[in-house]
């Protein structure tokens, strides 16, 4: 785990201000790799990322639409094996749909 530092979206060089919608939490080794020249929407997509992480609680929120999906999905899957083939199609699904990263996309 790294400390943190304040980080400008859209660095001071390529026109950014000091207003506080422009001031974000960066890790400190990312925040250095960005440096002045890079927007962090040019960095996040230069690692393959397409938008900010999801925060801590939205992430939680949506881990259960994903397991509830999966779970829905496997068991009306599994219930061509019977109600038994349905509630462990269910199980699985709202373990493979729970463990699926919601950041990655």
């Amino acid at each position: 785990m790294h400390a943190w530092e304040v980080e400008h979206s859209r660095p001071r060089a390529l026109g950014g201000t000091h207003h506080g919608n422009n001031k974000y939490a960066a890790c400190i080794p990312c925040n250095r790799e960005k440096s002045h020249r890079y927007s962090t929407r040019t960095m996040r997509a230069r690692n393959g990322r397409i938008r900010a992480p999801l925060s801590i609680k939205r992430r939680r929120e949506t881990k259960q639409t994903q397991a509830l999906a999966g779970a829905e999905l496997f068991g009306i899957v599994g219930y061509a094996f019977g109600p038994l083939g349905a509630m462990i199609g269910a199980a699985i699904g709202a373990s493979v749909g729970e463990k699926h990263n919601p950041d990655r996309r």
